[in-house]
């Protein structure tokens, strides 16, 4: 019976925390990823000072829009446009937190019913390096 309180006490110090939770892996470092059209990718985890680079693939006549980042306190990004329309950033994990980065292609200027524009999003959660 005392293992089963010790092991109850741990998990709700764990569900007490604010920080989110951490996967097996975590990116730290330089993280590349690819923005594309109709893409979802899974939830990124990355370290305190780890850099994301993200590179949308190219798009001339919709060009991407800059990154933008939900949390700035928790990750920033720069961004610039690239070319063929592609926008490249470069976002660094500040704190731990969790954001979502976003960016979207331009409405098609040649046809106000031409193609659909698309968004693209990927959840970051940023954790505190692990001690080893």
């Amino acid at each position: 019976m005392r293992s089963l309180t010790v092991l109850v006490l741990l998990f709700c110090a764990a569900c007490a925390s604010d920080d989110p939770p951490r996967p097996a892996r975590c990116g730290s470092g330089d993280v590349s990823v690819t923005a594309r059209r109709g893409g979802t990718p899974p939830p990124l985890c990355l370290t305190v000072g780890a850099v994301l680079r993200v590179t949308a693939e190219p798009s001339p006549r919709q060009p991407w829009s800059p990154l933008t980042t939900t949390d700035e306190q928790v990750l920033t990004c720069d961004s610039r446009p690239g070319p063929r329309g592609t926008t490249i950033a470069t976002c660094t994990a500040k704190r731990p937190g969790r954001a979502t980065i976003t960016t979207v292609t331009t409405p098609f200027a040649g046809d106000p019913h031409g193609p659909a524009q698309f968004r693209w999003s990927q959840q970051i959660d940023v954790v505190v390096p692990q001690k080893h």
